[in-house]
């Protein structure tokens, strides 16, 4: 960590100039690294929205991990995924609603809740309607049959009753691939060891049903790589942005976008 942020190059994407890829031009691909993290994110996002678009019914499923063991995050790690091995062959609820689907696990630590996992997923669900957490009857609102079932169903296997099903809007991809590690203003030293040293070689993306045989979700296989022109790094892209002439559009919309999304700063004067 340390080098990845010093150069970070902009590719545009050959089909769709609005799909805009920051993707640094040395990663050490470690987890804990903000910079790697982001780009893996990035890359996740995108291919978790064009798989959405080729599901009958996709839906954003939310599980957690139940309020025990939160101390320890290797043991709390382990339970969870002994626990959503369970509830993925479970056959009243999961193999009966979901045809395949991608999962993201998060993890995150804060001084007053200790350690906590949850994953989101984007589901292809095999029911012929849409499924929120309430369903409007009448004139009022009770919870759906379905979200019943899966409360069910993940105390059963040992999940956290708390979770959350509602139909796909528009940024499913970044919901799906929040940063797999979160940290509280108040996180240690030792905390930051104690998940280096846990999730070493954990897999954090995983894919199941339908979804099992689809390539790596984080990473650009070649043939995707060619798909994204490369126009320079930023620093080069901000400076031909503004020259003494005018300002170039297409490229002044990039420079905005790096400025929303935390990239570099910079001061209109």
């Amino acid at each position: 960590m340390g080098i990845c942020g010093n150069t970070i190059n902009v590719r545009v994407s050959s089909k769709n100039p609005e799909n805009v890829l920051y993707e640094p031009e040395l990663r050490c691909k470690d987890r804990l690294c903000p910079i790697c993290n982001s780009y893996r994110s990035s890359i996740l996002a995108r291919k978790v929205e064009d798989l959405g678009k080729r599901m009958t019914n996709p839906h954003l499923l939310t599980v957690t991990a139940p309020n025990l063991l939160r101390d320890d995050l290797s043991k709390c790690f382990a339970n969870y995924k002994t626990a959503m091995r369970a509830f993925k062959k479970n056959r009243s609820w999961f193999k009966k609603y979901i045809a395949g689907g991608v999962e993201h696990i998060e993890v995150t630590k804060s001084k007053e809740r200790d350690w906590h996992i949850h994953s989101h997923m984007l589901v292809d669900l095999n029911v012929a309607r849409k499924v929120e957490n309430m369903k409007q009857v009448g004139h009022s609102k009770m919870l759906d049959p379905i979200k019943k079932e899966l409360e069910i169903a993940l105390e059963k296997c040992g999940l956290g009753t708390i979770s959350d099903i509602r139909p796909v809007t528009s940024g499913y991809g970044k919901e799906i691939s929040k940063y797999a590690m979160k940290f509280d203003k108040d996180i240690t030293d030792d905390d930051i060891k104690e998940m280096a040293v846990s999730l070493r070689g954990k897999r954090m993306v995983s894919k199941f049903g339908s979804c099992y045989g689809i390539k790596d979700l984080e990473e650009l296989e070649e043939e995707e790589q060619v798909k994204f022109v490369h126009i320079g790094s930023i620093k080069e892209v901000v400076l031909r942005c503004f020259t003494p002439e005018k300002a170039d559009k297409r490229l002044f919309k990039i420079v905005l976008e790096m400025i929303k999304i935390g990239l570099i700063e910079f001061d209109f004067i």
